[in-house]
């Protein structure tokens, strides 16, 4: 019997005994026991998917593209870069602003007197809300300086006509002339200085513009003084105020000369009071209109060395 290969037979134990035959064979692995079945999943009810809200547009991104493959240009309403939005660097809209109407104000349509529209007075539609007490207190003061304007020439009319029906007191005839003449000059000249420093007043907060506050300040100046001059009344200047009214009182003649002065004098105070008021509140919002503009300004700058340092700081690729 040829000897085994110890080199090839890996099973070839040298120390065993050649007599004793092969090896015996290994015994068989036992059999592993059948596993068992899994038990049986339970039945579970099948649970709905909460609802799913969609999620905004992005207005920055288009899904529909040109057959070339490039976006489509998003509309103006939606595109912040397109020519609906505003400039860049542009100043935002100030708090309260009136609602835009068709159109600048030269263009839009009269609507004062309503007899006869020759003018646009529209302060809930023009004026921004922090201004519209301001320019209400002005057009009322208008109106006040026209109805003193008015008492004032009536007043004029009953003293002249007094003094003349009186016998025990010769009066001449210029003055006569010129008091009568006093009374209707008075009232043409407050209602176009005062309707003048109104319109530059209205413009001057509808459009945000110094040009009419400058010029409302010097009309409602010199209408203001005017006014104060009234009030004192003195008899060389046919103004029915406070001197006229004790002069009146003095030389008592008739209860309507005391009614119709009084009344005149009152309507005079009351309009330098309004106007007054008036003057000092647009002197407010023409300094605070200042200082927004520096405000502004200042943000503006800040806002510009922003942009300019993250251009700067951003990387440039070739």
């Amino acid at each position: 019997m040829a000897e085994p290969n110890p080199f090839l037979d890996y099973d070839h134990n040298p120390f065993a005994d050649d007599d004793d035959g092969p090896a015996p064979a290994p015994a068989p692995a036992p059999k592993a026991a059948p596993a068992a079945a899994p038990p049986a999943a339970a039945q579970v009810a099948p649970v709905r998917p909460p609802p799913q809200t969609p999620s905004p547009p992005n207005a920055f991104a288009s899904p529909e593209r040109s057959r070339f493959g490039e976006p489509t240009p998003l509309p103006p309403s939606t595109n912040p870069f397109g020519e609906g939005a505003a400039a860049a660097g542009a100043r935002p809209a100030r708090a309260g602003r009136a609602p835009a109407a068709a159109g600048p104000i030269g263009e839009r349509p009269n609507n004062w007197p309503r007899c006869r529209p020759c003018a646009r007075l529209a302060i809930e539609e023009d004026i921004p809300s922090p201004h519209r007490m301001t320019v209400r207190l002005a057009y009322a003061g208008y109106l006040l300086s026209v109805s003193a304007a008015l008492a004032n020439a009536l007043a004029l009319i009953v003293l002249l006509a007094r003094r003349a029906s009186d016998s025990g007191k010769d009066t001449g005839t210029a003055g006569d002339v010129l008091g009568l003449a006093a009374g209707p000059g008075y009232v043409l000249l407050v209602g176009l200085v005062g309707w003048w420093a109104l319109k530059h007043l209205y413009n001057g907060a509808a459009r945000d513009r110094s040009r009419g506050y400058c010029c409302f300040f010097l009309c409602g100046g010199g209408l203001l003084g005017f006014l104060l001059l009234a009030v004192v009344g003195l008899a060389s200047t046919y103004m029915c105020g406070v001197m006229t009214m004790v002069e009146v009182g003095e030389d008592w003649v008739s209860e309507a000369d005391i009614i119709v002065v009084a009344v005149s004098t009152a309507l005079w105070l009351l309009a330098f009071i309004i106007n007054a008021l008036t003057c000092f509140r647009a002197h407010q919002a023409y300094r605070g209109k200042d200082e927004q503009g520096l405000r502004e300004a200042a943000a503006d700058g800040r806002r510009q060395a922003a942009q300019s340092l993250l251009s700067d700081a951003q990387p440039e690729f070739p």
